[in-house]
């Protein structure tokens, strides 16, 4: 069993890290001594599978530690062991592995290498391989393609007599009647060899029944039990009683059958299915119906081609025809739900069944009936990514080839280069130098300056990761440098025959309350009233009504009377749309504190409200106005005085004699 040594370590330097394979005589003492010199690593050892990883930064140190400890016997067998694959093992994520003979290892490699959906690497030993594939759903492929390859004459005559292997489930091998669509599992393949060998097995050999003669008889005609597939008589037909029913004619004995409910089988001639040219006769009919009609029938033109290729090529494409009925089921029986764009997107395509597989192989969550809506969404999305950049294919960037400085600038012949293309709700495009998940794309300032632009609550972005350069050589991030001349020449490189795209990814990425605006200003206005609330609950000891914000212009935060008599009314309100504060005594404003912001006016005046300070405020503006209301001023003669203080006042000026004098009664400065 395989053991894992520090696996989060792994996870946080995927992308940047090298590996160290070992065995398992010399991964321990390398792991002691890493741990002794300070150098971080992670570590996968037991069985088949013995190997360190370390950061880049650390690996020239590591492998030296490494070279200290590795035996001849094991550099002899790396010398004798063969490669295969179509990738470079450090490059397959989600790693599997497959255990198996190397004949049988070179045959899996020989099929896979066809299929450049799926990623594979191995290595072939004297006496034993492995295969190494990404994903369960992969492994579980290649699984069931060598049990293919070991029992080919068995499969062989299966398909011969209408059946077909699926794909396995909870460890039972699958296998289905084509004619009945009836699915039995098994625990082997060897169960399935000594069942289908059995005569008497109802799956494999079902009895049907037909009308049969005896020459030169009274009663000639009888029923007889068949074998479906052979038509050999296994058994004469009796009733209830024991009985042998016999008839005078075919037409009585087929009555019989009839009112008895047995089937009567007339084992016509099977004539094979031929391709149907296709005539588009679809121009009337719904989105969803064109795609119906057009996938059903290219899925009927798919099998009976496979049907006309040698077994081998039978045999590797059994799964891609399971799944390719499971889609055609799928968009048969339910409504498809996609919206019109995406329609229109898989239905502009060639071949449509061909695009909504070839996404599914890339799919690892993909599994089952269910899974189809997602791949059919994925791949239309992706569609409309490409249409989007200007028609460039989706697989394969086929276009004109980039001109040599591009190449050039890049060092291609000396580099191998990986870098992320980020496209943001298929209005956005942009590479960046580093394999990019869904919780790294926040932090991308093209995704900050976009969402600050647009402010959508949500966007859809899919992630590339993609490779450029000599293969051959040891990839690593493309520097700043290379991802402005990227960034600048984006579609030649995509078109550029050295570029591969080592996987795809679709995120749903939920803005955050922070960098909208609408979320952020309700974040505050909540903030605000959240303060005032408190304020108002411990001034006056009731919990406030959700009312007082009817008008968010005018929310009131204190009323009281005001002066000796409690004659002169005062309130102070807020107004959190404009961030003031007022003050008002009787009825005329005051003062008024102004504020940049709601967040400035909750920080510096809501936080801290007080009555008592509020009242102060009045106050001093009542004393002011009745300092002014009463103050005599005539500054012709120098006359500056509070009538309050005196009774009255008699001033005598160069013309005349004037008298002014203080009235309580109407509380005014009056002349006599």
């Amino acid at each position: 069993m395989t053991e894992y040594v520090n696996k989060d370590y792994y996870n946080s330097i995927k992308g940047s890290c090298s590996y160290i394979d070992l065995n398992g005589q010399n991964i321990h003492s390398v792991m002691e001594r890493l741990k002794a010199e300070g150098i971080m690593f992670s570590a996968a050892y037991g069985g088949y599978r013995n190997t360190v990883t370390v950061s880049k930064a650390d690996s020239q140190r590591a492998f030296a530690i490494a070279a200290e400890y590795k035996q001849a016997p094991v550099q002899n067998t790396q010398r004798k062991q063969r490669i295969i694959g179509n990738i470079e093992y450090s490059k397959i994520k989600d790693r599997n592995f497959i255990n198996t003979d190397p004949d049988t290892a070179l045959q899996v490699a020989n099929l896979l290498s066809g299929d450049a959906s799926i990623r594979f690497s191995g290595r072939i030993l004297e006496n034993s391989a492995t295969i190494t594939v990404s994903g369960r759903k992969n492994a579980e492929m290649v699984n069931r393609m060598i049990d293919n390859i070991r029992n080919a004459d068995i499969i062989n005559e299966l398909y011969k007599a209408g059946y077909e292997r699926l794909a396995d489930t909870n460890g039972f091998v699958n296998i289905r009647n084509n004619a009945s669509a009836e699915v039995v599992g098994f625990r082997s393949m060897d169960m399935v060899r000594e069942m289908f060998g059995d005569a008497s097995n109802e799956f494999f050999h079902p009895t049907a029944y037909r009308v049969d003669s005896i020459p030169e008889a009274a009663e000639p005609f009888y029923i007889s039990e068949v074998d479906r597939v052979t038509a050999d008589e296994r058994n004469v037909y009796v009733d209830e009683n024991a009985d042998v029913p016999l008839f005078d004619s075919r037409e009585n004995a087929e009555q019989y059958a009839e009112e008895k409910g047995i089937d009567l089988t007339g084992f016509e001639e099977i004539i094979p299915d031929v391709p149907v040219e296709h005539i588009d006769d679809t121009e009337d009919l719904s989105p969803s119906e064109q795609l119906k009609k057009r996938v059903n029938a290219e899925l009927e033109a798919y099998i009976a081609e496979i049907k006309s290729r040698p077994f081998d090529e039978i045999i590797e494409a059994a799964y891609r025809v399971t799944v390719c009925k499971q889609i055609g089921e799928y968009i048969t029986n339910e409504e498809p739900g996609l919206t019109e764009a995406q329609l229109s997107a898989l239905l502009s395509m060639d071949n449509v069944l061909d695009e909504i597989y070839l996404e599914w192989v890339k799919n690892d969550s993909a599994e089952s009936y269910d899974d189809v809506l997602m791949v059919m969404q994925d791949r239309a999305d992706r569609i409309l990514l490409s249409q989007q950049r200007e028609n460039v294919p989706v697989e394969h960037f086929e276009s004109e080839v980039p001109k040599d400085e591009d190449a050039e600038a890049l060092s291609l012949a000396e580099n191998n280069l990986t870098f992320s293309v980020v496209t943001i709700n298929n209005e956005l495009v942009f590479a960046v130098g580093e394999y990019i998940e869904k919780d790294d794309i926040h932090g991308l300032e093209e995704y900050q300056d976009y969402i600050a632009k647009n402010q959508p609550d949500e966007v859809r972005a899919y992630v590339e990761y993609c490779m450029i350069g000599n293969s051959e050589l040891e990839s690593e991030m493309a520097y700043s440098s290379d991802i402005d001349f990227i960034n600048a020449n984006l579609k030649a490189v995509m078109n550029h025959p050295q570029t591969t795209n080592l996987e795809i990814n679709s995120y749903v990425i939920a803005t955050p309350d922070e960098m909208l605006e609408s979320r952020q200003a309700e974040k505050l206005l909540a903030e605000a009233k959240g303060y005032i609330n408190d304020f108002l609950e411990k001034e006056y000891g009731t919990e406030p009504s959700e009312d007082i914000y009817k008008d968010l212009e005018n929310v009131p935060l204190g009323y009281t009377s005001l002066g000796d008599d409690a004659d002169h009314d005062f309130s102070v309100t807020a107004n959190l749309l404009d961030y003031s504060i007022s003050y008002t005594l009787d009825g005329v404003e005051i003062t008024t504190e102004k504020y940049d912001s709601l967040e400035e006016m909750t920080e510096v005046a809501l936080t801290c409200l007080d009555f008592d300070d509020m009242v102060t405020v009045g106050n001093e503006a009542l004393e002011k106005a009745e300092s002014e209301k009463f103050h005599l001023v005539i500054p012709e003669i120098d006359v500056d005085i509070d009538m309050r203080d005196i009774d009255s006042i008699a001033v005598q000026t160069p013309d005349d004699v004037l008298m002014f004098y203080y009235s309580s009664n109407n509380k005014t400065i009056e002349r006599a």
